[in-house]
């Protein structure tokens, strides 16, 4: 049983305003970049990655000159923890989990892709 002595109309004149819809979030600007984008899963790649991070989503295997680099890449925020001997110049190797989640992420967005270096 409620003790309240507020009547329904004062209630909904307090209610909370309704949420307003998440923009998408510009990034802070860096220069922008037309990379080649192909991805790798555990399994197989399942060893540590280069860099100093332990193998997780949101890390991409990209050339040794951007490691721990930052960059922003269709509504993501990724860094640069790896390397691999095929990722030379503008080539970003994002790392996925599951292998059919890299394949529809290719199916989306394509094998090319405008990153944005964060700063």
């Amino acid at each position: 049983m409620s003790t309240s002595t507020e009547t329904p109309a004062a209630a909904a004149e307090t209610a909370a305003p309704e949420p307003t819809p998440v923009q998408q979030v510009t990034p802070p600007g860096g220069e922008e970049v037309v990379v080649w984008v192909t991805f790798y899963s555990c399994p197989p790649y399942c060893n540590h990655p280069a860099g100093p991070l332990p193998l997780a989503e949101g890390q991409a295997a990209c050339d040794r000159a951007y490691m721990g680099w930052r960059f922003w890449l269709n509504g993501r925020e990724y860094v640069c923890n790896d390397t691999g001997s095929a990722v030379r110049g503008p080539h970003v190797d994002l790392f996925f989990w599951e292998e059919a989640v890299g394949w529809q992420y290719l199916k989306t967005y394509g094998t090319t892709g405008r990153l944005i270096w964060l700063k």
